[in-house]
């Protein structure tokens, strides 16, 4: 997608899709129905390892190296392509929000995420850059 959009891709593992375990490829209503009460903890557990995959816990441990690189970076702008639920953890590290509060980001596939970095923190810009 990077070179559809006129950038030069650049793998970054921090990034990788989110583990999901045994519930890879399986949507929401399909978990529900065949393991409710996991799905139950995984929405309010941060530490819960959804199918036996990644908790958000880790996803975020995992993103903090890639923004503390990106905050030490000369570059003028990093554009950045992830899953939603990679960004979710993306912002909570950034503004160092507690894990729990990324089951209450609702963040849809493309929706631009803004986050500046003035040398000291991040900070979220709603809508789209300047």
């Amino acid at each position: 997608m990077a070179l559809e959009l006129g950038l030069q891709p650049n793998d970054c593992a921090a990034l990788g899709a989110q583990d999901f375990g045994h519930w890879t490829d399986m949507t929401l209503d399909e978990v529900a129905a065949t393991d409710p009460e996991a799905l139950s903890l995984w929405t309010r557990d941060p530490e819960a390892r959804p199918g036996g995959g990644t908790s958000l816990t880790d996803l975020c441990a995992t993103v903090r190296p890639w923004l503390d690189q990106m905050a030490a970076s000369s570059a003028d702008r990093v554009v950045a392509l992830a899953a939603p639920p990679v960004l979710r953890g993306v912002i909570v590290s950034a503004l160092d929000l507690p894990p729990i509060a990324g089951f209450r980001l609702d963040i849809h596939p493309l929706a631009p995420i803004h986050l500046v970095h003035d040398g000291q923190r991040w900070t979220w810009r709603p809508g789209n850059p300047d």
